[in-house]
Order: C-alpha cells, then structure tokens, then sequence
C-alpha cells in the first residue's frame, strides 16, 4: 500500500522472499536484497544486525549446495514488533550448538558465524522439515518505524 505521495504505508505484517542459487555470490545478493526491503519497511535502524545476520546465514546454506531461499518477515504481536530473517536450504544437517561448546578459534576461517547470530538476536533457531533446513533469526524493532507491506 502507497500513501497521495508515493511513500508505503505502514502495515503490520509484511512478507518477502527470494531465492538465490548456491553460488560465491550469493551472500552479496541477499545483502542487497535485505537492505532494499529494511529501507522500503522503513527499518534500516536494523540495517548493520540485520546484513550480518543474513550474510552467516546465507553463507552457511551456501556451503550445503542447492537453493537458499531467503524470507524475511515483520510482525506484530502482543505490543511487540519484530522482524524474522529465515533462511532454508537443501540440506539436512543441524548447526552446531551455541553457547556451550569452546568459544571459536579466532585464527579459524569458519566457526564464528552462528555465535555472531546468536548475540546479535532476540531469538533464533533452527529445525529440519521436509524441505530443507531452515535458520531463522528475530531482530526486535520498535513500534514508530514505519513498516510497509511489499513481496519480491
């Protein structure tokens, strides 16, 4: 929905999802992609969590092979606003476990990524359904920005 001047109007659920391909590239796109729907929803307050938090995740369903299909979601629920990044890929595997294993290697190239999630989240978790793994993250946002309804 679009207000006289062309601006969206705020709504309190939105939806939008793509699909990328397993590539190098991928992480980049939906990078892209996120910042283009926090600035339509009037969220870029989450802008630096929320492209950290889709880069790991992405990148992590990269590695698997197959289809990522990134979704992103705002909703309103009992006075709270918050906005859900999830993230399914082909594959069946589990993450690792945050939070009690050994903090991660500072000289390893991988292994810091879902505890990255993990601080930078209200909430976040995984599961395996039929169709894949899916990782999803919520970001708390407060209720005066501005969200828009929009799907790509």
């Amino acid at each position: 929905m679009y207000d006289r001047t062309g601006a969206p109007v705020a709504s309190s659920n939105s939806f939008a999802m793509r699909t990328l391909p397993a590539s190098d590239r991928s992480p980049a796109t939906a990078r892209s992609w996120t910042r283009a729907r926090l600035r339509d929803w009037r969220l870029s307050a989450l802008q630096d969590d929320a492209l950290l938090i889709v880069s790991e995740l992405v990148s992590n369903a990269v590695r698997v092979g197959g289809r990522v299909t990134l979704e992103m979601r705002t909703a309103h629920r009992a006075g709270r606003h918050a906005l859900r990044i999830d993230v399914v890929d082909e594959g069946r595997g589990l993450p690792g476990r945050v939070g009690a294993s050994a903090p991660p290697d500072v000289a390893a190239c991988h292994g810091r990524g879902l505890p990255l999630v993990d601080s930078l989240a209200e909430a976040w978790g995984s599961e395996c359904r039929m169709d894949g793994h899916h990782v999803w993250a919520a970001l708390r946002h407060s209720a005066t920005a501005g969200i828009a309804g929009a799907a790509d």
